[in-house]
């Protein structure tokens, strides 16, 4: 071109023009436009490889200025407008006059062809698309992504015109021909994704390939790859297979070799994430898929910072004046066990924020985030702990065991290798303080269906530890894993946790109210939906068991009626309609009796002789409790008719319509069967404030969150009972 060496700022100024010229007598400067065309091709090109980001810079700030000589302006907004922190659009300086400039030849494009603008101009199927300028020595895989994008966006094998093949003027190669010009044939068996995707191997593609695309593009073709893999055709090449990571289909498949294309390293993980962010339990989330899917703020950073509990919290609180060290202290204390409360919460939200998003590594355990109860004080970072205050004892085991939970569901149900073997490798080598967490863990490998792998033998293992947590994780993943199954070897393992499964001569075992009420819920998760007789008539009458003489009857018996009707509910989800089989057991009608109350009923069966003697601890009289037995049975009801639209039903959900009526009725017992109601009525929901409002008696409505004033409410009137029973009727709505 004769163009003498030219010194570029990092900044947006241009160059010194007592340092560039041109020598318009030079060989090449006729074809002034076609070298830059070219270049602006090639800067096209590297930007499909994430790996040549940072030479971008460089290349726009030279072809910037050299758009800037040759006055094609739309080609300088191109460059500033990617990288406006080293290109400047100030047009002032140019190395050439404008009679010195010279012609634009009729094949190059006055406006810049943009790479990602044209994908997405495919992508959204916009009619008459200009076609993409192709040189296959400058730009081959842009025109390899822009015809494979195109046959995956519009369906057709026909891809040609998306590409315009560019001759420049004093090329001696002969006409240009597309990436797939000669191999765009379909054979009829084969769809539009399987032939894109077999294409794709032509062309010489791996997996290390689609590494080093912009995740935007990568996700398109990898999400081609997922379903081409399940039923891929049987006669392809192995490079195909390995392509599709379907070994197991090539006959003898070949070690890969150095020289692949594109072999070059993929970018390394993010080694400049802090320990803060690598020990969170959210390191295992695509950012770059999350920066293309929230792409115009930085919520997902934020919600990362706020789910995070494996750092200690700051105690920003200031001390008085009046207020000694030892009293100063107690307030840090109180302050953090407050933060607790949230602190503790905080695995649930994770779990559903990270749930699916890690495949685990075969020799390495699964790290679960520490649950951190500890505070540091600014501005020294003084630790401040729970010492100097009264707490609930043991309140962070169950936050444990939610932790361990939110830390196995990460784990995606298609994740391979994940056996006896790796699963007992996890069993925590530390103190009985980490035991809660694993059982969480377990429980979560039942929840994603891995505990199918576990074997029984260690399965027995874990049971005969005779640790709490643990076996309700077991049991309750299990069920899990084997739901609505009716399996044989699970049933039986959970009747030695519930008494009234065993025969009546058996010996009676020790186990755990907490392990019995999780025994229940995991029989509903193995019947689910089978309407099974023996266990419909076992867990109806465990709700309704009365309290014993003996003292574990008599504890916690609103959490084993509640497990037993949710079990219940499972067990006969959604066949309220259709269980004529089941119609002398009349289990609407005693789940109406449980969920409204009423004089207690003559026991029958084995409860008869059981329960002949009165409980020592709790004296109910003649009629039900329902404040045992009413949320199970409301959610069983609704469970039972679930999306069958039964109107009778859906009567008996609704709140009572006077003052007088509403003081029989639980407030919490309102919010239950608003969301039993919405589970029978499911088509009817509406997400609308008319629909949510029209839950609310109309007698109730003029007394509800309103300012009293002296003579204006009659004096029968109690606005607590109003407004709380207002406030569970919208809540249980909405949640329904």
């Amino acid at each position: 071109l004769g163009l003498e060496r030219t010194v570029v700022n990092g900044s947006s100024t241009a160059a010194d023009p007592d340092k560039a010229s041109f020598n318009t007598a030079a060989l090449l400067f006729g074809h002034f436009h076609s070298v830059l065309f070219s270049l602006h091709l090639l800067y096209e090109e590297l930007k499909l490889n994430v790996l040549m980001a940072e030479s971008l810079p460089l290349l726009a700030v030279k072809l910037q200025q050299l758009a800037r000589d040759l006055r094609l302006q739309e080609y300088v907004m191109h460059y500033w407008k990617d990288f406006p922190a080293v290109c400047s659009i100030d047009n002032n300086y140019t190395q050439l006059d404008c009679s010195e400039v010279p012609e634009m030849p009729s094949t190059i494009s006055t406006s810049p062809p943009s790479i990602f603008n044209q994908l997405y101009l495919l992508l959204r199927r916009c009619p008459n698309i200009k076609p993409y300028p192709y040189m296959s020595s400058m730009n081959k895989k842009s025109g390899e992504m822009i015809q494979l994008i195109g046959m995956l966006c519009s369906g057709q094998d026909q891809v040609d015109s998306l590409l315009c093949p560019v001759n420049v003027p004093g090329s001696w190669s002969d006409q240009e021909r597309t990436p797939l010009g000669h191999q765009n044939f379909r054979p009829s068996n084969i769809n539009v994704t399987q032939h894109c995707v077999y294409l794709m191997s032509s062309l010489g593609y791996t997996r290390r390939d689609l590494t080093v695309l912009p995740a935007g593009l990568a996700l398109i073709l990898n999400d081609a790859i997922h379903r081409v893999r399940e039923d891929p055709p049987p006669d392809w090449p192995e490079a195909a297979y390995r392509l599709i990571a379907r070994q197991d289909l090539a006959a003898t498949p070949p070690p890969p070799t150095v020289g692949e294309r594109g072999s070059a390293t993929p970018p390394p993980p993010a080694a400049s994430r802090n320990n803060q962010d690598s020990d969170d339990g959210m390191d295992s989330m695509d950012r770059e898929i999350l920066k293309l899917r929230f792409n115009k703020d930085q919520r997902v950073s934020e919600v990362r910072r706020l789910l995070q509990s494996s750092q200690p919290v700051t105690i920003a609180i200031t001390q008085r004046p009046e207020v000694s060290d030892h009293e100063f202290i107690e307030e840090q204390e109180k302050h953090l066990y407050t933060i607790c409360t949230r602190t503790m919460a905080l695995p649930i939200g994770r779990g559903m924020l990270t749930l699916h998003t890690a495949c685990p590594v075969p020799s390495e355990p699964l790290a679960i985030p520490r649950l951190c109860l500890s505070g540091r004080a600014p501005p020294r970072g003084t630790t401040v702990d729970l010492t100097h205050i009264d707490v609930v004892p043991n309140m962070n085991l169950w936050p444990l065991f939610h932790n361990g939970v939110a830390a196995g569901l990460r784990i995606a149900p298609s994740a391979t290798n994940i056996d006896t073997a790796w699963i007992t490798y996890n069993k925590p080598k530390g103190g009985p303080e980490a035991l809660p967490e694993h059982a969480g863990f377990l429980m979560a490998l039942g929840l994603n269906g891995h505990l199918n792998n576990l074997a029984q033998l260690n399965t027995c293992d874990y049971l005969a530890r005779c640790h709490e947590m643990t076996s309700i994780g077991i049991l309750l993943g299990i069920s899990a894993t084997k739901r609505g199954t009716m399996d044989l070897a699970t049933t039986k393992m959970l009747s030695l946790h519930v008494e009234s499964l065993l025969p009546p001569t058996s010996v009676e075992l020790d186990i755990a109210q907490n392990v019995q009420v999780a025994a229940l819920l995991s029989i509903g998760l193995v019947y689910q939906g089978t309407a099974h007789r023996h266990m419909t008539e076992i867990l109806l009458s465990e709700m309704g068991r009365p309290p014993g003489p003996e003292m574990e009857n008599s504890v916690d018996r609103e959490s084993y009626a509640l497990a037993a009707g949710l079990g219940l509910g499972m067990v006969v989800l959604g066949r309220g309609a259709d269980i004529s089989s089941l119609c002398d057991i009349g289990i609407a009608d005693t789940l109406h009796y449980y969920m409204v109350g009423g004089h207690k009923r003559p026991l029958t069966g084995s409860q008869k002789d059981k329960y002949k003697s009165p409980s020592y601890q709790i004296r109910e009289g003649d009629c039900v409790n329902i404040a045992v037995t009413s949320p199970g049975a409301t959610l069983a009801l609704g469970m039972m008719y679930f999306n069958t639209g039964n109107r009778a039903v859906a009567n008996w959900m609704n709140a009572p319509d006077t003052q007088y009526m509403l003081d029989f009725v639980c407030p919490d017992a309102l919010l239950l069967r608003m969301v039993a109601r919405g589970l029978v009525m499911w088509q009817d929901i509406r997400p609308s404030t008319a629909w949510v409002e029209s839950h609310v008696p109309a007698a109730i409505r003029p007394y509800c969150l309103v300012k009293p004033h002296p003579g204006m409410l009659p004096d029968n009137v109690d606005l607590e009972t109003m407004n709380q029973a207002y406030c569970n009727i919208l809540a249980g709505a909405c949640m329904a």
